[in-house]
């Protein structure tokens, strides 16, 4: 806030606003000195905080990319990955994971999967045109869900039917069974399929919650009648008397309600589409409804023939009747008038082992360790080669990755431990941790983690990075693939001698990086500094706004200050003005 000048502007001793202005923010400027000094340093705690910040995360990434290369890392790990190759793409695509083995297959005989897919007779009424139809029709299974238990025991002792619970998938049609087990001395059961995939159903110990997985027994055993909350009820008594397993475990053979679909006289083609879209199908049930030149045409929204359309007149003839869809032979649904397409599993021989299976893509059962997908049928006599090897391409380019990360993290670090001449050779400019002694044997001591050979392997793997063509320039310390040969070949011939090898450097290095870096990434010297580092600078911005406010309260006080003196001044200079007239008149 500056003086406004009064008057003249000046006074008999020659003092002016503007040279008071003046001698205010000389005297404000020289009292900001310990301020700047504040904020200078507050900027040099930022900078290596973002310094902390940015080597936190490069030393992530480089465990990262270093943890793909070592085979304690199942999911990642690079060098164990395989490639599956299909001679005939358009036919069979495969992926692979970590756990197949290596070797080929012949694939043969393939037959894709197909949705069932019925139609009616053509309706000469518009499809927005009342039919004059009525009655109530079930579809997408039986008119009344049912569950028949097979073998049961003293264990499972019977079974029976229920409500669907809110937001839940009514179990399909088929057969399901009943394991049990003792794990820990504790008894447990779940419930899977045909194939031995586990089924989502109520956990007998947590309610409100679903699972695919074993449960304890005892929990159901509580209940009496155990309600899977998905149409299904299954009684359990005394404990078992030893582990049973699918195929001899009991067996529950379920048959699923359909949807009831309700007809008057003055619904429409269209109004009879809708509803059977807009029904809630039991698991794998589902059927769409469309219209095509006034035919109700239905199709299984799930290939096979276990998933094959389920239909039945309950109250009048609305499916069967000759005048009406005519989409069934008769009211009790034993055959469809009109099949467009016929309800059809997917086979495929491996081997000459012939399997089948309810769809197409995602067959992740059939090979272990790989995800087949049918595309399209082969013809007679044709075949497949599907062959499984090593990716070992992957794996180069993934040791090219894990090589330009430690090169960046090294340079990164060189960088900021520094002091620099600058162009006029006179000054010097320092890295914000040069002077740290510790980041400067940090990088050292990466380097020899990476360089050092390993102790204790087996005779034939390699014992350092070297042999296997990776080494560090003596010209610009960063490392290189200098020999891609060498590389090739180990990745070739001695496989599991260069993963024993990885393993060791990549344990070696991450114990170095977790002391910086922690375990979990975010817990090691480096957190800890930057949380030490908020702190100062929590307390830099509360001095620094302490010493604002005391500045801003002082210049307001010279200035008021400054300014009475001013006025005074003017008052004595107007008196002495108007004295000097008042002498003149005498």
């Amino acid at each position: 806030m500056a003086l406004q000048t009064i008057g003249s502007g000046s006074s008999a001793s020659g003092i002016s606003a503007s040279y008071l202005n003046q001698l205010i923010a000389q005297t404000i400027a020289l009292q900001s000195r310990p301020l700047a000094i504040l904020k200078q340093e507050q900027d040099r705690l930022e900078v290596q905080r973002a310094v902390y910040q940015d080597l936190q995360g490069f030393l992530n990434n480089l465990k990262t990319q270093a943890q793909k290369l070592s085979s304690t890392t199942t999911s990642t790990y690079i060098l164990g990955q395989k490639k599956a190759t299909s001679s005939d793409q358009t036919i069979l695509t495969a992926s692979t994971l970590s756990s197949a083995t290596v070797g080929a297959y012949t694939i043969t005989d393939v037959i894709l999967a197909q949705a069932h897919q019925v139609r009616s007779a053509r309706q000469f009424a518009y499809a927005d045109q009342a039919l004059g139809l009525s009655g109530t029709f079930a579809i997408g299974g039986a008119d009344v869900r049912s569950a028949q238990l097979q073998n049961g025991d003293t264990t499972v002792t019977a079974t029976s039917t229920g409500t669907v619970a809110s937001g839940r998938t009514e179990l399909g049609s088929g057969d399901y069974y009943v394991e049990y087990r003792q794990q820990d001395s504790v008894w447990q059961f779940r419930v899977v399929d045909s194939r031995g995939n586990g089924v989502n159903v109520a956990d007998a110990g947590s309610s409100g919650s679903y699972t695919t997985t074993w449960q304890n027994l005892a929990d159901a055993q509580a209940e009496g009648t155990y309600d899977t909350g998905r149409g299904l009820k299954i009684t359990f008594a005394a404990d078992p008397a030893a582990g049973k397993l699918r195929p001899n475990a009991p067996q529950i053979t379920y048959a699923a309600q359909g949807a009831q679909i309700v007809v008057d006289a003055t619904d429409t083609l269209q109004d009879i589409q809708s509803a059977i879209n807009d029904a809630t199908y039991a698991e794998g049930h589902a059927v769409r409804a469309t219209i095509v030149d006034n035919y109700l045409v239905l199709t299984a929204l799930s290939t096979s023939a276990d998933h094959a359309i389920q239909a039945k007149d309950i109250s009048g003839t609305v499916l069967s009747d000759a005048n009406g869809l005519a989409l069934l032979q008769d009211p009790a649904g034993a055959a469809w008038r009109q099949t467009l397409q016929t309800a059809q599993n997917a086979s495929l021989k491996v081997d000459d082992i012939t399997v089948t299976r309810d769809r197409n893509t995602g067959l992740d059962d059939v090979i272990s360790g790989m995800t087949l997908n049918l595309l399209k049928a082969t013809e007679v006599g044709e075949s497949i080669d599907l062959t499984v090897a090593d990716d070992n391409a992957a794996a180069t380019s993934q040791l090219n990755s894990f090589v330009s990360t430690f090169n960046q993290v090294s340079s990164y670090l060189q960088s900021k431990t520094a002091t620099t001449q600058n162009d006029d050779g006179k000054t010097y400019t320092r890295g914000a941790l040069a002077g740290d002694s510790m980041f400067t044997r940090l990088r050292y001591d990466l380097m020899s983690d990476i360089t050092r050979a390993v102790d204790g392997l087996s005779p034939d793997a390699p014992k350092s990075l070297r042999e296997i063509g990776i080494s560090l320039s003596t010209e610009t310390l960063q490392l290189t693939v200098s020999d891609g040969a060498a590389l090739s070949q180990a990745l070739a011939t001695n496989h599991d001698g260069m993963a024993e090898l990885l393993d060791a450097v990549v344990a070696r290095l991450t114990q170095r990086v977790d002391v910086f870096t922690g375990a979990d990434g975010a817990s090691g010297l480096l957190s800890s500094s930057i949380t030490t580092l908020d702190g100062q600078k929590t307390n830099l911005s509360n001095r620094i706004s302490d010493m604002e406010e005391r500045l801003t309260a002082q210049e307001a006080l010279l200035t008021k200050k400054y300014g009475l003196l001013l006025a005074q001044l003017a008052q004595v200079q107007s008196q002495a003005y108007y004295m000097g007239i008042f002498n003149q008149q005498v």
